[in-house]
């Protein structure tokens, strides 16, 4: 009686399982072809975006490259003019960044310190305060609460306030160890002068970028004026060439600042009555 209860559990265990397993091959059928499925929903998707994107007016003498693959299997998805050489613009950002995130690590943090040379009596440090950073690219940027300007400048008052100094008799940037490329060779002219070319150093402030404020004319044709900088940049100056467009035309000017000059040159148009 034994034996043949032990015959009975194991043929209904090994029925059982037969019926497991069945629904573990669907499943699995059902997921490779959710998986096709899916893929290809992604290159329809792609090809037809792609379709519209050629038939745009800016793309009549233009021409770009797209290459998709699927990063688990490393099947191309979809590819358009990809061994074509072209200039990569912002999409590069791509490739620092992941280089930066694989090199890094997830949990790295920059680190921008700060802190003071020289005797101090009485509030009054005979010396000054240095910076020592690190490269840091969001220091003072609006992208973040934490790393704007106000918050930066707010906690670093508190930092000196606790030491006791009231007053001081200079910053001191301390570069050592660093070798940089602010401008690399084969930058367009055209970009150096702009927020969006703006270069990275030992030191960077709001993205290195400023605020032109200028103020067009009534009519078209009419001179643009610089009315200042935001914020303030002592030691420089900057010429006016950009003209008053019309209305609708949007932000044509562009600054050509030369290399270790102190004087930039703005041309082009903005639209009347800004």
């Amino acid at each position: 009686m034994e034996a043949l209860t032990s015959f009975i559990i194991e043929s209904l265990n090994f029925s059982a399982m037969y019926t497991r397993m069945k629904r573990i091959i669907l499943l699995c059928a059902i997921l490779v072809v959710a998986s096709t499925v899916h893929a290809q929903t992604v290159v329809s998707k792609l090809a037809k975006a792609w379709t519209i994107f050629e038939k745009d007016s800016q793309m009549k003498s233009g021409i770009a490259s797209i290459y998709v693959i699927d990063a688990v299997t490393g099947k191309v998805l979809f590819d358009k003019n990809s061994r074509i050489g072209l200039a990569p613009a912002s999409t590069q950002k791509i490739i620092t960044a992941a280089t930066a995130y694989e090199i890094l690590g997830k949990d790295f943090q920059y680190t921008t310190n700060f802190g003071y040379y020289g005797q101090l009596n009485s509030g009054h440090l005979s010396g000054g305060i240095y910076i020592k950073p690190s490269g840091d690219p969001t220091l003072g940027s609006w992208r973040w609460k934490r790393t704007g300007e106000d918050s930066v400048m707010a906690r670093l008052a508190n930092a000196v306030s606790t030491t006791g100094i009231q007053n001081f008799g200079a910053f001191m940037l301390d570069a050592s160890g660093w070798e940089g490329e602010t401008i690399p060779g084969g930058w367009i002219w055209d970009d150096i002068g702009n927020y969006y070319g703006a270069g990275a150093d030992v030191l960077n402030w709001r993205e290195n970028q400023y605020d032109l404020i200028m103020k067009s004319g009534k009519n078209i044709g009419d001179p643009v004026t610089i009315v200042g900088t935001k914020p303030v940049l002592y030691n420089y100056d900057f010429v006016s060439n950009v003209t008053s467009a019309g209305k609708g035309t949007g932000d044509n000017s562009y600054i050509y600042f030369p290399v270790t000059s102190s004087t930039g040159t703005v041309r082009g148009t903005i639209p009347v009555g800004e």
